[in-house]
């Protein structure tokens, strides 16, 4: 347990999985489950901050398979974790690994969930009735290749293929993948849920608020996916901002993260 500014930051696990969770000093009653990326951003402190600043706890999970978390990592494996994930956030209270501290969770919490990346894809196949609002960070919103190049040039089987690469290579522990084969088939869409219709049926079935923010500046997945999917969902429950950012949520300047605040407390 270690004090940074405006926070208490607790390692925490339930089942086999590990997670870290941020406590502002003054709670509210919502609490934040956040979806990480892949590979997991250490660059999201301003993000997090900003959830503490509106007195929201964050759970920051680790999926199955990743980093301290048991298990194999695996796409759809990833998209099940989630709703474990809600139910952890709905528990009465959690304990600190390291000295067993209790840490207690109101009992009239409203569950966000929010999802960075690929993290944002699972946030959107796995959301239940227990969630309240949901914020979708530079998402990865369509994996069909046939589907993307229609929409654009951008080579996103090569970004693919870079960074099945990148965690063969460089994150063989972190990322305890069974199979990198299938792993590839997975990104690259291969699966009817996958498809552009069935994210569009998706998104159009939400019935609770929803922020979608994709950054005109994005050189990992082009916004153009998200602006032809805005121009086919018509849904008054989401909110789509396109704003000039990057992937990455380090690159997210103060007017986002204003916009996000305001999404949570209203």
């Amino acid at each position: 347990m270690f004090i940074i500014k405006i926070m208490t930051v607790y390692k925490i696990k339930w089942k086999s999985f590990i997670a870290d969770l941020y406590v502002p000093e003054r709670q509210g009653t919502k609490i934040v489950v956040l979806l990480p990326g892949l590979p997991k951003s250490s660059n999201v402190e301003k993000l997090i901050e900003n959830f503490l600043r509106s007195g929201c706890i964050v759970l920051y999970p680790n999926f199955s398979g990743s980093f301290d978390s048991g298990g194999f990592f695996d796409g759809q494996q990833c998209l099940n974790n989630v709703g474990e994930f809600i139910k952890w956030a709905k528990r009465p209270s959690v304990k600190e690994i390291y000295f067993g501290k209790k840490i207690r969770f109101n009992s009239k919490n409203q569950i966000i969930l929010a999802g960075i990346s690929f993290g944002a894809l699972a946030a959107l196949k796995r959301y239940n009735g227990d969630v309240k609002k949901i914020l979708l960070l530079s998402p990865v919103m369509l994996l069909r290749q046939d589907e993307i190049k229609k929409i654009t040039s951008f080579n996103f089987k090569a970004k693919i293929d870079s960074l099945v690469s990148l965690l063969r290579k460089a994150f063989p522990y972190t990322y305890r993948i069974k199979s990198y084969k299938d792993f590839k088939i997975f990104l690259n869409g291969h699966k009817d849920d996958q498809s552009q219709e069935s994210i569009r049926k998706r998104l159009a079935a939400l019935k609770i608020p929803t922020l979608i923010i994709h950054g005109k500046k994005d050189t990992s997945v082009p916004w153009d996916i998200s602006v032809a999917l805005k121009k086919t969902v018509k849904n008054n429950n989401i909110a789509w901002r396109f704003l000039d950012v990057g992937h990455s949520i380090s690159s997210y300047d103060q007017n986002t993260l204003n916009i996000i605040s305001e999404f949570i407390k209203n």
